[in-house]
């Protein structure tokens, strides 16, 4: 009978993307070093028999074949996932639409809708948004990969000290100056682990000192909300001149 493998919440799973220009350029682009904060990702084959298995909500190795039959390989312990995603994002690569079920894609129109705000007068194409991506650095809070709804196992992952623990590593390699938490739970994450660390402490409501780094934070709606109190681009674009952060033009900046 095989053992069945346990969840290993002290296993950090996910890498951050950082953009090839983000040390070289990124201040003079942007301003400022960016990092953008979010806080989850869903495994598409949790309950398919033929992917990764019930486990891989939380580590496992995880493929996706691709249309035109590429495949991409998560590793060993999902530790590409964000990598994999942002390249699926840029490449505007697909999972195929299954009749009757919610487009697996839609997921595509909600990054735009964050990255096109970066930009002062317009929606860019892909080849400006994704110049935008290579000057910024993009990591997860939640360091393991949620089942279907984020509310059916967060608890565990949201409260795992390793999260707030690989935040303060990759705000010590990478340095920046501004960290934007993504949505409500990136932002309540960010604050715990704060609150918790003695080493860290919140100057005021947007300056935070993490890893030895003055940082500035900025707290935006999830852009895939609406209304009243949804993401609201002018809003957006004002927290982010406030953080002293260049507003991109559609015609390309330079470096």
């Amino acid at each position: 009978m095989t053992k069945k493998k346990q969840v290993d919440w002290n296993n950090v799973v996910f890498l951050p993307v950082v953009g090839k220009s983000y040390k070289a350029h990124g201040r003079a682009y942007l301003g400022k070093r960016v990092m953008v904060l979010g806080a989850s990702h869903y495994c598409e084959h949790y309950e398919d028999e033929k992917g990764c298995g019930k486990a891989c909500a939380h580590y496992g190795k995880y493929h996706l074949k691709l249309v035109g039959g590429e495949r991409l390989y998560f590793g060993d312990c999902c530790e590409r996932f964000t990598e994999i995603v942002y390249a699926r994002y840029r490449s505007r690569l697909k999972v195929p639409k299954v009749t009757g079920k919610k487009n697996p894609n839609a997921w595509t129109g909600t990054f735009s809708r964050f990255y096109n705000s970066f930009f002062k007068d317009g929606n860019p194409s892909d080849k400006v948004r994704n110049r935008l991506l290579d000057h910024l650095v993009c990591t997860e809070y939640v360091q393991g990969a949620e089942a279907r709804k984020s509310n059916e196992n967060n608890g565990k992952l949201m409260k795992a000290q390793r999260n707030f623990d690989e935040l303060v590593k990759t705000v010590k390699q990478f340095k920046p100056d501004v960290i934007i938490a993504w949505g409500p739970r990136a932002w309540e994450g960010l604050c715990q682990g704060i609150q918790n660390d003695a080493n860290s402490n919140v100057v005021d409501e947007k300056h935070v000192s993490l890893a030895g780094c003055c940082v500035t934070v900025i707290r935006t709606q999830h852009p895939s909300s609406w209304g009243k109190n949804g993401f609201d681009r002018e809003e957006f674009q004002r927290r982010l001149q406030l953080a002293g952060i260049k507003l991109c033009s559609v015609k390309g900046n330079a470096d």
